[in-house]
């Protein structure tokens, strides 16, 4: 009787370990978050206003190409939420049935022409691309980042593209482009607002905006991903990002509001 009582208690220990917190299971509050590049200079304010309303939520994010994630989700990637920088892959993803509910439109990009304050170019317009002191232009690749294919179409547009073609080199995402351009291996960039009015590049360098009439409108678009572990959880915070609060945040961070 003495063994079996042994044996009981330690399979209710066991028991009780496993529900323990802290055993590194995730919570039903739990969001995991694939965000494009541009957004990670802003985000993580979000994510702290956010969990200072839900302090029992965890929000983890990994940042990329939205082109890159949309190809990792339609192959299942384990994430809950999906924030490109575009409305065109979440929206591929909502016409492949692999979303919970429609598209929702978060933000508005904006592009800028950013260089180092040390390197003697003065970004005031396009046209400062064709100067011979800048041999470099730094962009993210148009194949996957939506800020590489606005970029691409503002050069396009302004009729420069065929002139300062042997001139680019892309970036895997606008952060690997905006690297380039504050290392010295790039004289110049065409990248998000987003990134230039954040630290550490608001201290770094000067910056121009692109006129918004020389490339499509970058809007922003999130979706939760059909089999999100945590569905509930997903669907609150992207309530709270399209709520005043975030989207204030965003503004502040250099992203027009939903819908501008």
């Amino acid at each position: 009787m003495r063994a079996l009582c042994m044996l009981l208690a330690a399979v209710f220990s066991v028991a009780a370990c496993s529900r323990a917190p802290g055993n590194g299971r995730a919570k039903a509050s739990d969001v995991r978050v694939a965000a494009a590049a541009s957004l990670k200079p802003v985000l993580p304010e979000v994510i702290e206003a956010y969990t200072r309303r839900h302090p029992e939520a965890k929000v983890t994010v990994t940042y990329g190409a939205s082109g890159n994630f949309y190809s990792q989700l339609v192959q299942g990637a384990p994430f809950d939420v999906f924030l490109s920088a575009d409305t065109a892959y979440p929206q591929k993803l909502v016409e492949a049935g692999l979303t919970a509910g429609d598209l929702r439109e978060y933000a508005a990009g904006r592009l800028v022409i950013w260089t180092r304050r040390t390197s003697n170019v003065d970004p005031a317009s396009l046209e400062v691309l064709l100067d011979e002191r800048v041999r470099r232009i730094a962009i993210a690749n148009p194949r996957h980042a939506p800020y590489g294919r606005a970029a691409e179409g503002a050069l396009r547009a302004a009729g420069l593209l065929d002139r300062v073609q042997s001139k680019l080199v892309f970036g895997e995402s606008v952060e690997q482009a905006a690297t380039f351009v504050r290392t010295g291996a790039a004289e110049i960039g065409l990248l998000p607002k987003s990134q230039a009015v954040a630290p550490p590049m608001l201290g770094e360098g000067v910056w121009t905006e692109v006129p918004e009439t020389l490339y499509e409108p970058i809007r922003h678009g999130g979706v939760i991903v059909k089999n999100a572990a945590h569905a509930a959880a997903a669907g609150s915070f992207l309530d709270f990002l399209l709520g005043p609060e975030a989207q204030a945040i965003l503004a502040r961070g250099g992203l027009g509001m939903a819908g501008e």
